[in-house]
C-alpha cells in the first residue's frame, strides 16, 4: 500500500487507512472540534499560495478523473483504494462531495487528507456544493448537527469549513491535455488563466475596489461550478435555469475555448442527468459522473482513466475495462 509520510497528523493517517470504520460506528465523531480546525489550517496552508487553476506534474503517466460523489462513501472508498493500493498514480476529483448522501463529512474529509498526504498527486476542485448556503438545503449542515449538537459549536465548524472550501483550486490541467473543472465554461473567460485573478479565500472577492473587475470575477467564480452544455443550443450562451448567475454554452464555445487555451478537451461533472458518461461536441467535451446508484439517475458510475501514449479509457468504479474513449 501507498505509504503516508509521518508528517502527516496521526488522525488523518487513521481515516485514510480505514475510513470506513468511521461509516461503520454509530458513536465515534469522525473529527473532533480540534481536529476539523486542525485540517482546515493545513489545507489553507497547502492551497493558499497556489493558483485557482493547477497542474499536475508533467511527469505523471497517468491519472484518475472523478465525478460527484455527494457523500457517497462506498462510491468513493472504491476509488480511493484504487491509489491506495497503487493502480493509479494520480487523482483529480472535480467537486461536490457533499450533499445528498449519508456520509459528507467523511467523504470530504478523506479526499482533503490526500490532497494533503500526496500533493503532487492528488487535486480536489471545488464544486457548486462546496458552498455553505447549499450545505443548509440538500443535507450537509443536518449531517453537521448530528455530529455537533451545540450551536455555538455549528458556528464555528461552519466557519472551518467555509475555509476549507474558499481555498481549494477551481480547475485543473493534466498531461495528456485534459482541462478539467466541475460545471463548465464561464461566458466572462477566455484564457482558463484568468482563474488566477481570483482571490483566495475566494469569499474575499467581494472586496475588490473596482466593482466591474469585481462582478467579472464573482461571475467567472460561480459560473465554472455551475454552468452547463447544451447539443442542440445555437445561440452561444443562454441564461439557466439553474440560477440568475448560471448560464448554457454550445459547442461552438468549448471549440473556441480548446483552441484559445492549447488543449485537447474539458472534462465536467455536475449534471446527473445525464448519467454515469457522455462524450459531446466531438469528443471535445467529456462527462463524467461517480457516485452509484445515486436517485435512480445513475444506476452505473465511472471514471476516466488518462494514460501517457495510451488512449483514455473509461472504467467502472473497480477500475474494470468499459470503453476507449480516445
Amino acid at each position: 500500500m501507498r505509504a503516508v509520510s509521518n508528517k502527516v497528523p496521526l488522525f488523518i493517517r487513521k481515516l485514510i487507512k480505514n475510513p470506513l470504520h468511521y461509516e461503520e460506528s454509530n458513536t465515534e465523531t469522525l473529527f473532533t472540534i480540534k481536529q476539523l480546525h486542525q485540517l482546515s489550517e493545513l489545507i489553507v496552508k497547502s492551497q493558499k499560495n497556489k493558483p485557482n487553476f493547477v497542474k499536475l506534474p508533467d511527469n505523471i503517466k497517468e491519472v484518475c478523473i472523478v465525478g460527484d460523489l455527494h457523500g457517497d462513501i462506498t462510491s468513493t472508498w472504491r476509488i480511493v483504494k484504487l491509489f491506495l493500493n497503487e493502480q493509479i498514480e494520480s487523482i483529480v476529483f472535480l467537486g461536490d462531495y457533499v450533499d445528498r448522501g449519508e456520509h459528507s463529512l467523511l467523504v470530504l474529509g478523506l479526499i482533503l487528507s490526500l490532497m494533503l498526504a500526496w500533493p503532487n498527486h492528488v487535486i480536489g476542485l471545488r464544486g457548486n456544493h462546496e458552498d455553505l448556503d447549499l450545505n443548509y438545503q440538500y443535507g450537509m449542515a443536518n449531517e453537521l448537527r448530528q455530529y455537533y449538537p451545540s450551536p455555538d459549536d455549528i458556528i464555528q465548524i461552519n466557519k472551518t469549513i467555509e475555509r476549507i472550501y474558499d481555498h481549494l483550486p477551481l480547475a485543473a490541467q493534466s498531461p495528456q491535455g485534459s482541462i478539467c473543472m466541475h460545471g463548465g465554461i464561464p461566458k466572462y473567460i477566455k484564457n482558463i488563466h484568468e482563474l488566477n485573478q481570483i482571490p483566495k479565500p475566494h469569499s474575499n472577492l467581494l472586496q475588490i475596489n473596482d466593482k466591474g473587475l469585481m462582478k467579472k470575477l464573482y461571475r467567472i467564480f460561480y459560473q465554472i461550478r455551475w454552468n452547463d452544455p447544451r447539443e442542440q443550443q445555437k445561440q452561444r450562451f443562454r441564461i439557466s435555469g439553474r440560477g440568475p448567475n448560471s448560464i448554457t454554452f454550445n459547442e461552438d464555445v468549448v471549440s473556441d475555448f480548446v483552441n484559445t487555451n492549447g488543449v485537447n478537451r474539458v472534462i465536467r461533472s455536475h449534471e446527473s442527468s445525464r448519467g454515469g458518461f457522455q462524450t459531446l461536441f466531438n469528443g471535445q467535451l467529456l462527462h463524467i459522473f461517480s457516485a452509484e446508484p445515486y436517485y435512480g439517475r445513475v444506476p452505473k458510475a465511472y471514471v476516466l482513466h488518462e494514460q501517457q501514449d495510451n488512449p483514455t479509457i473509461l472504467r467502472d468504479l473497480d477500475f474494470n475495462f468499459v470503453q476507449r474513449v480516445t
